[in-house]
């Protein structure tokens, strides 16, 4: 059941018997719902409804959902979606997971999986606001360094805890000042080795820090002192290798760099579900 937020979710599908089933169901279950025929009308719904999550066919004609979700990142980043497959169409899932497909689905859509796919998604959707408003509240209040307002909100337990992403944030010497309980399964670092102890450039595979922050320069990835949708490879505890998917904002105070933080999407999965289809 939805929480807190009056969330509302735009159901994009070519099919009208599909589109009317879900929408019941999905209101029945304390959603608002909006939906679209094709993936251009679907896009004039984000445009007016502005829901938090998108749930789209991939298979349509026209624009397919693999455009839909292109284009929903590109004008409304914010927006999570949820992509729904036919089986056998794992190449499909995975392409939409490395555009930042939140989850897929397969149809025909069982109840029990599309609650999970929205739980997940509302998971994610929540924490990158939340992240995102601490962001532009540690910009505006020009702080001197970023530990002061990481200490002063309270931000660990309030905001990165609840996280299924891996979150951390370093201050403007690169030295790690939070470090949440996923960054903590992802790398295999506890928080008490990192905290105040570890440079963020031993997270990183020789060379990619110093990539990142040459990336974050630039507008490839999102614009000038963000990154979003960016791979890259973390180095672990015992030297594991992680590849994963970073978004990344330089955090700003006195007219200086003040700061990271940054979000890591953990691509061992949709690793081994590419390694699974080149078999």
């Amino acid at each position: 059941m939805p929480k807190s937020l009056p969330w509302k979710i735009v159901l994009i599908d070519d099919e009208e018997d599909i589109r009317d089933v879900m929408s019941i169901a999905l209101a029945d279950a304390g959603y608002e719902v909006a939906t679209a025929e094709n993936g251009i009308a679907g896009l004039k719904r984000c445009q007016e409804v502005l829901p938090q999550i998108v749930i789209t066919d991939i298979r349509m004609p026209g624009m397919d959902g693999l455009q839909v979700l292109a284009e929903i990142k590109k004008k409304f980043s914010d927006i999570e979606v949820i992509v729904a497959t036919a089986y056998g169409e794992m190449e499909l899932a995975i392409r939409a997971l490395q555009l930042d497909a939140s989850d897929f689905i397969n149809k025909p859509i069982n109840d029990e999986e599309l609650q999970l796919a929205l739980k997940r998604a509302q998971d994610r959707y929540t924490s990158r606001k939340q992240l995102a408003d601490y962001t532009a509240l540690l910009e505006k209040e020009h702080a001197q360094t970023s530990r002061q307002l990481v200490k002063t909100f309270d931000f660990q337990k309030n905001l990165i805890e609840s996280s299924m992403d891996g979150i951390l944030a370093c201050d403007g010497n690169g030295t790690i000042v939070s470090f949440n309980k996923s960054m903590e399964r992802l790398s295999g670092y506890s928080r008490d080795a990192v905290i105040h102890k570890m440079d963020i450039s031993r997270l990183f595979a020789p060379g990619e820090e110093k990539r990142l922050r040459a990336e974050l320069k630039g507008e490839k990835y999102g614009g000038k002192k963000r990154l979003a949708l960016y791979e890259t490879q973390l180095i672990g505890n015992s030297d594991r290798k992680i590849p994963v998917q970073v978004s990344a904002s330089v955090l700003m105070g006195g007219g200086r760099e003040d700061g990271l933080v940054c979000f890591f999407r953990d691509l061992r999965e949709v690793r081994k579900l590419e390694r699974e289809m080149a078999d």
